[in-house]
């Protein structure tokens, strides 16, 4: 056993809750310029959830976890599906927030987004999670236009021994997770792991069951290998399998009805693998090369895709004066497509292979010693379907003394087309003909080579300050101009497919823009030793506006899909005898334009620990209501939207 509690330190969980509010308010985050800098003084509206955050709030996936991050709006739609988004445009297929896990990008360049069921780690094995709210542009390119979340874990050095976790409940019906992680030499450590989850169907309205439950698992592993001070080496792989339950309305050209409801099991599958090399060259360059290889593959009645991605990235963090710090790099990415094609979903063409080549530069300048600093950058990448796209930002942090730090920022960023704006053709629904023997009229989504980037420029001003001892204030404030926004335009009628049917052609344009203003506020008391509480508040204004020649009468209530605001309470109890009680409250706000009315939802866990390593743990979740809507219908969900129910669910971990 004291293997495998040393293993599981370094900056853990059990060294976390040893941190004092200034202390963690000093944790080193790379997100903001990708180079090491105390939270505090970075330029930018960050957040971090440490490992003893995720743990302590009873989450079990990645997606369920950022509900703690102001300024994000985590919706469940349904039992397998999420809609997360940063200051707005919240969607099932938000396309606005960039993802990473360990460096590699889980967005996917087929629609713009991020398939949140999909994404998972061993959440033992979690570092952090570091998530900026704004444009992350400058250094991690296109499509990080609202925030940035990067999920990293942790070396297999710090994750030695033998770990086993399982449990389950009324909607997480079965849990259950193993690790070994081990040493060849003092320089050379692995770790192998296996996951499992189940998930119950949500319920409708009505109470019936709505068709959307949910399994997966997933295995993977990771090397780390240290031969020099200056060296480091990573190798790290993953391979998971997931299916889920749905009902979808399947368009057809047979009266009367033409279409039926289709209840069917998606499949999917995928795997990744990721190697990492850092070369400390002295105290003030360091290089880092990252290659890493994706696929991932959907299996429905009416879709089917695989989806290829090899990535290599290189960039150099270098000193160039006691004062002034550059980070450059460059970036080649290759995406490859196969799809199969079906009446209701087609790509045109089936296959496609794309490459996205970026180079980026960064300089921090430092005014006046550690107190004033200036960063300016830009990032410059060509793709595909919209060409060249440069992204500049600049930076200033002002720290007029250690309890006060002051920044603002304003930056470009663009969120570009994704394969199937370009090339879709979706069959959304059969207009009935006017009369009897005349052919139908097929409303069908398509792609187009002429729909551009959608952009933003975004300012930001934002406000740290520790008054007292044991208490410490996060404010940022925002205002965001957007400009070539989506909107779906109909076109000319196509009756090339006649004698079938005539074709209602809606397209992807860029005839809208708009502004959104707002601010996040956090505020951090340890009220006592062993007692800590965290309050948020977020607040957003959302004004878009079509031009007049727009036909899409509907783009509009993306206002309406985000709540104006939303608040929560966090409580962290450390309690004798090694029992903890973590509770939290949140308030979100209504969402007009889907009918979802605001709600108040509370969680509670409860943890005991026996022995050191061992810990038993009951979750209650959603517990003031039997069940509530979080976000709207979706398309392929036609029987009526998921409501989330209350669950409950106990969870041991053995740590040897």
């Amino acid at each position: 056993g004291g293997g495998a509690e040393a293993g599981d330190r370094g900056i853990s969980i059990s060294d976390l809750k040893r941190l004092s509010l200034e202390e963690l308010a000093n944790l080193e985050v790379t997100s903001v310029d990708k180079h090491s800098e105390p939270m505090w003084r970075s330029a930018a509206a960050i957040h971090v959830l440490t490992a003893e955050d995720v743990e302590r709030s009873g989450a079990t996936t990645i997606a369920e976890s950022l509900r703690w991050v102001p300024g994000l709006h985590v919706a469940r739609v349904n039992a397998h599906e999420w809609a997360i988004s940063s200051r707005g445009f919240a969607d099932g297929l938000a396309n606005k927030l960039l993802v990473l896990v360990d460096g590699r990008s889980v967005y996917t360049p087929l629609y713009s987004g991020v398939f949140w069921q999909l994404q998972d780690v061993m959440l033992e094995d979690l570092d952090r999670i570091e998530v900026i709210r704004g444009p992350g542009a400058t250094v991690w390119g296109a499509n990080a236009v609202n925030g940035v979340v990067n999920v990293t874990t942790k070396s297999s050095a710090e994750t030695q021994g033998l770990l086993v976790s399982g449990g389950g409940g009324n909607l997480e019906s079965a849990l259950g997770a193993i690790r070994y992680g081990g040493r060849v030499n003092e320089g050379l450590t692995y770790r192998v792991y296996g996951k499992t989850s189940n998930r119950e169907n949500f319920v409708l309205a009505n109470g019936d069951d709505a068709n959307d439950r949910w399994d997966f698992a997933q295995g993977g592993m990771r090397l780390d290998w240290v031969p020099t001070v200056e060296s480091a080496f990573t190798f790290q792989g993953d391979f998971y399998s997931s299916g889920w339950d749905q009902v979808h309305h399947e368009v057809e050209l047979i009266p009367p009805t033409y279409g039926r409801m289709v209840e069917e099991n998606v499949s999917a599958a995928g795997g990744n693998v990721l190697g990492r090399w850092v070369r400390q060259a002295g105290v003030d360059s360091e290089v880092t090369l990252q290659t890493y290889f994706d696929w991932a593959q959907q299996d429905a009645s009416y879709y089917r895709f695989d989806v290829y991605t090899f990535d290599i990235d290189f960039h150099h963090n270098v000193a160039l004066a006691p004062w002034n710090e550059m980070v450059w790099g460059a970036n080649y990415r290759l995406v490859s497509d196969r799809t199969v094609p079906s009446f209701q979903l087609a790509a045109d063409p089936t296959s496609r292979t794309a490459d996205l080549v970026s180079g980026f530069v960064q300089d921090e300048i430092l005014l006046d010693q550690d107190r004033l600093s200036l960063t300016v950058g830009t990032k410059l990448e060509h793709n595909e379907y919209s060409g060249f796209e440069i992204q500049p930002g600049a930076r200033l942090a002002w720290t007029p003394v250690e309890e006060h730090s002051v920044w603002a920022s304003v930056a470009r960023a663009v969120r570009t087309p994704s394969r199937l704006e370009h090339d879709l053709v979706l069959h959304a629904r059969t207009i009935p003909p006017a009369t009897p023997g005349s052919p139908p009229a097929v409303a069908t989504l398509r792609g187009s080579d002429s729909f551009r980037a959608e952009d933003l420029l975004a300012y930001e001003v934002g406000y740290r300050v520790r008054p007292v001892k044991g208490l410490s204030v996060d404010l940022a404030l925002f205002y965001n101009v957007y400009d070539d926004l989506r909107t779906l335009e109909q076109a000319a009628l196509d009756f090339s497919t006649l004698p079938d049917f005539v074709t209602v052609p809606i397209e992807p344009g860029n005839r809208m823009a708009g502004e959104s203003y707002g601010g996040e506020l956090t505020v951090n008391v340890q009220v006592m030793e062993g007692w800590r509480v965290r309050v948020g508040y977020s607040y957003l204004e959302m004004q878009l506006h079509r031009e007049r020649a727009s036909t899409d009468l509907n783009a509009e209530s993306l206002e309406g899909a985000s709540p104006n605001h939303q608040v929560f309470a966090i409580s962290q109890w450390d309690l004798p005898h090694d029992v903890s009680v973590d509770a939290s409250l949140r308030y979100v706000g209504a969402l007009e334009s889907m009918e979802v009315d605001g709600y108040v939802a509370a969680d509670l866990r409860v943890a005991w620990r026996p022995r050191p390593g061992w810990e038993i743990a009951v979750v209650g979740q959603n517990l003031f209501d039997d069940r509530h809507p979080e976000f709207g219908d979706t398309s392929l969900n036609s029987t009526g939207r998921s409501e989330v129910p209350r669950g409950v669910f106990a969870k041991f971990t053995l740590r040897y």
